[in-house]
């Protein structure tokens, strides 16, 4: 996507592919729209904003400046792993919260364990999460 100021309330975006669902896609954690000040300070338009992005995880925490329910919004760290088998082997754990892309093979154990609820559905294709 590219986004292109209008002006200081209108912003026009141009997609590789369209949609009918703009302010679906915009709700995206990854197409959160953000500015860079003039000194390097971000400044952010959905409900959380980044505090650290490292090769391994981001952390992300309430954009106080969002809404009045910011305040009660957890803080939020996405971990990165190596392979699709680490990321199951934290979920049979217990040890994170959600996790999307498991490989079709771990599954069935997955779907077996306390606590984890492995859910399909389609987005561009058709993905397991749990």
């Amino acid at each position: 996507m590219t986004l292109t100021a209008v002006d200081d309330r209108t912003i026009r975006i141009e997609s590789e592919r369209p949609t009918h669902v703009m302010d679906a896609v915009l709700a995206e954690w990854v197409f959160v729209i953000y500015y860079k000040d003039d000194d390097g300070n971000f400044i952010y338009t959905g409900p959380y904003k980044v505090d650290t992005f490292a090769d391994d995880h981001i952390d992300l925490s309430p954009n106080r400046f969002y809404d009045a329910q910011s305040l009660d919004r957890p803080l939020i760290e996405i971990k990165k792993f190596a392979t699709g088998d680490d990321l199951a082997k934290d979920v049979e754990t217990g040890d994170i919260d959600i996790a999307f892309h498991l490989p079709i093979d771990t599954l069935p154990e997955l779907r077996k364990a306390d606590g984890v609820n492995v859910k399909r559905y389609a987005l561009g294709g058709c993905f397991d999460c749990f």
